[in-house]
């Protein structure tokens, strides 16, 4: 999969992290001064029956 083509747009659910665990998100040995990272995007979501899901 060809990570630099996939992209997150207005409406769309992705998976945060933040503070030192953004920064670990990059391959670079680099100390980067990062505050929130974008690790995942969210392609479906199953909600349990007698459950509800508020976006």
């Amino acid at each position: 999969m060809d990570t630099a083509r996939l992209s997150a747009g207005q409406g769309d659910i992705v998976c945060l992290v933040r503070s030192r665990e953004a920064m670990l998100a990059y391959t670079t040995s680099a100390m980067l001064p990062i505050d929130l990272a974008v690790i995942g995007i969210v392609e479906a979501v199953d909600v349990q029956e007698g459950l509800s899901l508020v976006l």
